[in-house]
This record gives structure tokens, C-alpha cells and sequence, in this order.
């Protein structure tokens, strides 16, 4: 029995209509049902059920997805009679044929739980269910299995984020463009207008960032203003932190993601969770990770990597597989042949296996970075295993001239850096010297700096590059931090003007080969402007307040204030 459905509508490129139930419904058919189902507050969700016969139970597999369009044809399914399984398609809240108003993510933890058991109690389901599903459709089905609901036997969630705090809509106290982009194209859309995407104009520094909906649709967006609230780490958030019900979730779970894309660190913080407090045995022991050289949705483009997009939805057949052997037997490792995790080297170009993450023998090693004039690519910019002190290096930040987002995370992927950033003084650059031998990583990548700036508030980027015999260079890893954000997220700290601060970063994880004869490279910028929003430097609440100021940054490199990249070193 082969699964290839599994894949449908998870990376569909337009969005629903809101719907609120008033458009005349397709008709049930012998092999498709539709059905209306009920949820606790009385909205229903538009569900499509396709039975290969009736009279006869069969396992689930179900999708909750927001990617249906209202106007989309529902058709009958081909050579259902063929299959062993039902496949249920539901339209979450507010989305496609569906009822009620979409509010992101908030809704699928209470919906998913109403809707499995609403499965449960039907005559065609035999009380097997599996859920699939990327990108949004990931986090519905893992919100869902929250419920500890039993009859939920395995979950693939792709592309997935451990909480909806940091990657998604604020990295580091940094809210990021790439999600008030999706927020338009969604309301844009669920409004029934024409199908383009819209453009919104972010590009206008004179516009407040919370005002940026109103010049984008005309209108606010609810959901995008809570989110991206800067004291947003309320219970708003709290609702969907998957620290807090992760021991909860009943089932294995089979999860793909790649290197570039929206935070890899937190599919693998999913990972680690669930193979040490999962709901059970099963969870602990059975659970699998992928991880690849992806965006969100394609390979990423490094030089040299060898996957494509064919290769990469060749690893749907391990999901079909993982489904398929877990409906056999569910308390033995669906997938014997594989380690737990899974992961592609960048660099080396092979796949490795692990029993965890990091690997084993992962030894952190730290780079201190120096200089006294790492500006441009032609400054003295260094790093070194061991310390070396200079004078501190120092760049002015402009929020009127942002330094742009060259590659990263979502759908950037790798891009080549020296070009476009070069020839910038505002940017930072520090080189190794010539390697001699591979230097393998595998791991979270970190960093610690020690800056003063002459405004209550700025923000910093961080990126590791790999740098290649001809000069250019790609990105790896990628982060940024705003200053304020050195506490724990519920407390907003300005900064003394002048004052010296540590900074811890969390930038991605990856694995990477560094080759013989690269060297590899961090770069430091105040900005990291197209995927996240400037800093205007002011220490005000951006989101309301337009204003902006030059900020003026220091990077400090001496016993004392010893700034590093701190590296994922593998085991030979």
C-alpha cells in the first residue's frame, strides 16, 4: 500500500476564503462524504471523509488544513476502493467551506481535539487515526495531539515550530517581516479579494510597525497585533508553548524539516522533547527526525549539495512507511532501519545518523573574533581558537539605510554574501584562517558578545558563512537579537548609553563540513532588514512610534569582554 497522498495541500501558495457556512455545499457521494462538524461552541468545520466502501471500519488519516479555498472543487477521489484507509480533509476554523473567524494557530489546540473525538465516535472509523500535514497543517495536527487522545496512533508534522513566540513572529525580541507578509496574504485573502498577493508597504520607515497593516489592507489585523505584541509572551502565547504539553502528546511522531528554514533549532528542540517526556514508551523510543538542506518548501541552494526536489519528496515514502508499520504493529520502531535522527551535511554532502541531538562527541568550541577595523571585506576582522586582544571594532546602525537581508531563513535559503554586504561599512566581517583539514559541526551554533551602543536600544545580527577558495561566501546560520531582550521575555531592559553588556545568541542549528582550503566567516551587522524589521534605536515601542535615531555599536575583544562565535564541533 503506497500513501503518496499524504503530501496534498500541505504547501498549496494561495489561502482561503472566510467562509461562514452559507454557500451551498457539495453532495455526498457513495465513495465522499461531507459533513458539517459540529465543534464545542457550536462552529462547524467543513469535512470531506473519502471511504474506500461503506459498512466497514477502517484506520484514519486525517488533515486540518488552511490552504482550501472555498471555490476549490471537491472531487471524487480516484481508486478509493483500492485503498485500506480513510482520508479526512478538514478546513480549519475560518478557512475554505468552514465557519467562524480564523485567529492563527489559537484555535487548532481545542478544534483538533473536538474534531478527533467527533472521528472516534463514527461507524466507519475503526479507532486508528493518523495525522499529516506541513507548515501550518504541522502545527494543527501538533496542537491537536496536545489532547493525549488515544486513538491517535502517529503524527508527521513538518516544518514545525516548538512554540509560536520566537521563530515565528519575534526572534529575539526582532518581529519578522516574513510573518506580517503571510498575515496580509492571509486577511487579504479570507477577505475575498482578487487572488494576487498583495504588497504591502513596509518599506515606508516613516510608518509605525503595529501601522503597517493599516497602510498594507486598509484595516488592522487582530491576530498579527497580538502576536507581534512587545510584551507578547502572555498567555496568549502560553496557550501554545509545546513545553507545557509536550508529556501530553500520545503518539510517535515522524518530523521533517531543513537547515533554512524558519527556526531548525526548534523542530529539533520538538525532537529531543519527545524522545525524553513524551506521553509514553512509544513516544520516547519511536519517535524520528529529518533533517535536510531545506527552506520551508524547497532544497536551499548551497553550493554543491547534491538533494533536490525530487529526492526530497522521496522522503514522504519514510512518513508512508512510518504510518503503515505503526497501523501493524505500534509497539514496535516503525522505521528499524533508520537512527533517530537523520540529518544531511552541508560541506561533506552525505547523510548521518544519531541517537541524538546534538550527536554524541559534539565538543563546543569557541572562536573569539578580533580586529579593531573589521569593516568591509577589507578590514582586519579575525577569529581564532585562542584570544587574541584588539581594540574594539565599531559600526554606526542606521534604521534610514538597513542592511538587507542577503539569504536565511523561510525561503532565502543559502545566497552568496560578499557582493551585496562587501563593500558596507556598517558591516562586520571576521575570517578564519585557511583551513587545513575539514572542521565538521553539527549542532546549535552560539554566540557571545559584548557590546555598548549609544541608544537604550538596538539590535544585532549574526551570521556564519562558509567561505569558499574564490573569495564568495554562503550563508550557514543566521540570528539577531534585540538588546532589550537580554531577560527572560516578560521583562523589557533598555540599555545605559556607553555601557559594556554581554549578549547570548542561539542562532540555528546545522551540520556542516567546512572544507580544506574555505575558511569560515561570521558577520555582524545591525540589521538584517527584509526578513525581520529594523530597530529604530529610539528604546520606544516601535510598533506605535515612528521616530528613529543612528545608533553608534561597539563589539568589544579583550580578556575581560572576550566576544566568540561558539561552534558545534563533531567528534572525528
Amino acid at each position: 500500500m503506497r500513501l503518496n497522498w499524504l503530501w496534498i495541500g500541505i504547501m498549496c501558495l494561495e489561502i482561503s476564503s472566510l467562509a461562514q457556512g452559507k454557500a451551498d455545499l457539495p453532495k455526498s457521494t457513495e465513495h465522499l462524504l461531507i459533513d458539517m462538524v459540529p465543534m464545542r461552541d457550536g462552529v462547524k468545520l467543513f469535512t470531506t471523509i473519502e471511504l474506500p466502501q461503506k459498512d466497514k471500519k477502517f484506520p484514519v488519516v486525517l488533515l486540518r488544513n488552511l490552504y482550501r479555498k472555498r471555490t476549490d472543487e471537491i472531487k471524487e477521489p480516484g481508486d478509493v476502493a483500492k485503498r485500506n484507509f480513510i482520508f479526512i480533509h478538514q478546513d480549519v476554523r475560518g478557512a475554505g467551506r468552514s465557519e467562524g473567524e480564523w485567529h492563527a494557530f489559537l484555535q487548532e489546540r481545542n478544534d483538533g481535539e473536538d474534531c478527533l473525538e467527533w472521528i472516534v465516535k463514527q461507524p466507519w472509523c475503526d479507532g486508528n487515526i493518523f495525522m499529516t500535514g506541513g507548515s501550518y497543517c504541522g502545527s494543527s495536527q501538533f496542537l491537536a495531539a496536545a489532547c493525549g487522545n488515544p486513538a491517535l496512533k502517529g503524527i508527521a508534522p513538518e516544518i514545525l515550530a516548538m512554540d509560536y513566540f520566537t521563530p515565528m513572529t519575534q526572534r529575539e525580541g526582532v518581529p519578522t517581516l516574513a510573518l506580517f507578509n503571510w498575515a496580509c496574504w492571509c486577511t487579504f485573502n479570507n477577505l475575498g479579494l482578487k487572488e494576487d498577493n498583495p504588497r504591502p508597504k513596509y518599506d515606508d520607515a516613516h510608518v509605525a510597525w503595529r501601522e503597517r497593516d493599516i497602510t498594507a489592507l486598509n484595516r488592522p489585523i487582530h491576530f498579527w497585533r497580538q502576536m507581534t505584541n512587545p510584551q507578547a509572551f502572555d498567555e496568549y502565547f502560553k496557550q501554545m508553548d509545546a513545553k507545557d504539553f509536550i508529556s501530553k502528546i500520545p503518539c510517535p511522531a515522524y518530523l521533517l524539516s531543513g537547515w533554512y528554514d524558519i527556526d531548525a533549532s526548534a523542530e529539533l528542540k520538538v525532537f529531543t522533547a519527545l524522545r525524553e517526556h513524551g506521553g509514553n514508551e512509544r513516544v520516547r523510543q519511536f519517535t524520528h527526525c529529518v533533517m535536510g538542506p531545506y527552506t520551508h518548501g524547497s532544497v536551499a541552494g548551497f553550493p554543491g549539495v547534491t538533494e533536490t526536489q525530487e529526492t526530497r519528496n522521496k522522503l514522504h515514502d519514510k512518513q508512508n512507511q512510518f504510518f503503515i508499520n505503526l497501523f501493524k504493529d505500534e509497539n514496535s520502531d516503525p522505521l528499524p532501519d533508520m537512527k533517530p535522527i537523520t540529518y544531511y551535511v552541508m560541506g561533506a554532502n552525505e547523510w548521518r545518523g544519531a541517537e541524538t541531538w546534538p550527536p554524541q562527541g559534539t565538543t563546543f568550541t569557541s572562536y573569539y573574533l578580533g580586529g579593531g577595523s573589521a569593516n568591509t571585506l577589507a578590514g582586519n576582522g579575525f577569529m581564532k581558537a585562542s584570544l587574541e586582544e584588539t581594540s574594539e571594532d565599531i559600526f554606526i546602525s542606521n534604521p534610514l539605510n538597513p542592511v538587507p537581508t542577503v539569504g536565511g531563513r523561510w525561503e532565502d535559503g543559502a545566497k552568496e554574501q560578499t557582493a551585496p554586504l562587501g563593500g558596507r561599512k556598517d558591516v562586520l566581517f571576521y575570517r578564519s584562517d585557511v583551513l587545513a583539514e575539514p572542521l565538521e559541526i553539527a549542532g546549535p551554533v552560539k554566540a557571545r558578545l559584548f557590546i555598548s551602543c549609544s541608544t537604550p536600544e538596538t539590535d544585532i545580527a549574526i551570521k556564519v558563512a562558509d567561505v569558499f577558495p574564490d573569495g564568495k561566501a554562503y550563508n550557514i546560520v543566521n540570528g539577531i537579537k534585540r538588546t532589550s531582550f537580554r531577560a527572560p521575555y516578560e521583562k523589557l531592559e533598555p540599555m545605559e548609553p556607553g555601557k559594556v553588556y554581554e549578549l547570548e545568541f542561539e542562532l540555528q542549528s546545522t551540520a556542516h563540513c567546512f572544507q580544506p582550503g574555505h575558511r569560515m566567516m561570521v558577520i555582524i551587522a545591525g540589521q538584517d532588514y527584509g526578513y525581520f524589521v529594523f530597530n529604530r534605536n529610539t528604546g520606544k515601542d516601535d510598533s506605535l512610534d515612528a521616530s528613529c535615531q543612528q545608533a553608534e555599536i561597539r563589539i568589544y575583544h579583550t580578556q575581560q569582554h572576550p566576544s566568540a562565535i561558539i561552534l558545534p564541533v563533531s567528534a572525528k
